[in-house]
């Protein structure tokens, strides 16, 4: 165990999440006969939404990185900005950004072992954190799991079991959750391709990226703060919606980030100007979690020698964040001694998914 003063979490936290995460997971499999192998989802769904809403309700100022989000040098970083609920979605996109995410049903003994202990478990609960926000009520899932388990405590029950309870309180359809969400490993990612504005409309051009029929969310934003939201579960390929014109100078999809998309860095539009979005360039050294609102280059001090160039100090800029990407560049500009010239070397990789087939990038 580290010492208290670089431990990053109070231990009353530490001692409650822990003893909340056992106590759910040992009670839930011992009172609900479900398949733990065919069907695990629904009690790792169940448990992990507990843990979050409880640390919404009890621990809502909790960051991810704890008091060490408070420390000078780090504080300035987007990963100490996370709230402690982030990590659920990080870790599936850990996954998915790699093309090594498996659906929920996925049976235990063919999960990938990251995915078995973590990211699956934390998709199922995101799932139904993402499915609340859908249906836009916040007493639905836990009216739906006390229905549930006051119905079928202590007798065998599927997951079929507990779709019906889940569509059976809400007036929305919600057959994209079972079909898209659970029972594939269709991803989402949606971006905003452009805005007109009329009199009083604005018409919005969204793309989906992806070959599915899974809802997002748009919001309208007047200096950084909501002003409507919209759920749009109609779009596929490239559609244009017309919403009301308030005043809002900005538009954001998915921007309380309850979805887990692929990727959030187009995810939103300003109404103002044209050049990079309005996107103001952040530079951090090393390396940060994805700050959707920036343009976001990591530099490193480097130092090479070689027989030709002698001892050359240099410094290399690049796009590498924690979460994998698809493009990444690196430019290393250096100063050799022995030539008294600048030199260097530069990097672009670009790496091409492919979904659902014995190969899996190239």
């Amino acid at each position: 165990m580290l010492p208290s003063f670089i431990r990053p979490f109070p231990d009353r936290f530490q001692y409650e999440i822990s003893l909340l995460n056992t106590l759910s997971q040992k009670y839930l499999q011992n009172t609900l006969g479900i398949d733990l192998r065919k069907e695990r989802w629904v009690i790792d769904g169940i448990k992990t939404y507990l843990i979050m809403e409880y640390i919404d309700r009890y621990y809502p100022k909790m960051k991810l990185a704890g008091k060490l989000s408070k420390i000078w040098g780090i504080r300035s970083y987007h990963f100490a900005e996370m709230d402690y609920n982030d990590q659920f979605p990080f870790f599936v996109m850990y996954m998915a950004r790699q093309n090594k995410d498996q659906s929920l049903i996925t049976p235990t003994d063919s999960l990938l072992r990251f995915n078995e202990k973590i990211a699956n478990k934390y998709n199922a609960g995101v799932g139904l954190r993402y499915l609340a926000s859908y249906v836009e009520d916040s007493t639905y899932i836990p009216k739906t799991i006390g229905k549930f388990y006051k119905k079928f405590a202590l007798k065998p029950v599927s997951q079929e079991d507990f779709y019906l309870l889940l569509s059976n309180n809400t007036d929305k359809n919600i057959d994209w959750f079972k079909n898209q969400y659970v029972n594939s490993r269709n991803q989402i990612d949606y971006r905003i391709k452009k805005v007109k504005k009329s009199k009083d409309s604005l018409f919005v051009t969204i793309k989906n990226k992806e070959k599915n029929k899974l809802p997002i969310s748009l919001y309208t934003l007047k200096n950084d703060k909501p002003v409507a939201k919209y759920w749009l579960d109609t779009i596929q390929g490239v559609s244009t919606i017309a919403i009301a014109d308030k005043g809002e100078d900005k538009l954001v999809l998915n921007y309380d980030k309850i979805i887990p998309e692929l990727n959030q860095r187009d995810n939103w539009k300003s109404l103002k100007g044209f050049f990079f979005n309005n996107k103001p360039f952040k530079f951090k050294f090393f390396k940060d979690s994805e700050d959707p609102y920036y343009n976001q280059i990591f530099f490193i001090p480097t130092l090479r020698f070689n027989t030709y160039d002698g001892v050359s100090p240099g410094i290399s800029f690049n796009n590498k964040s924690l979460l994998q990407k698809t493009f990444v560049y690196s430019i290393n500009p250096s100063y050799s001694f022995k030539e008294k010239a600048v030199i260097g070397s530069g990097q672009l990789r670009y790496s091409h998914f492919f979904r659902n087939q014995r190969l899996n990038n190239i």
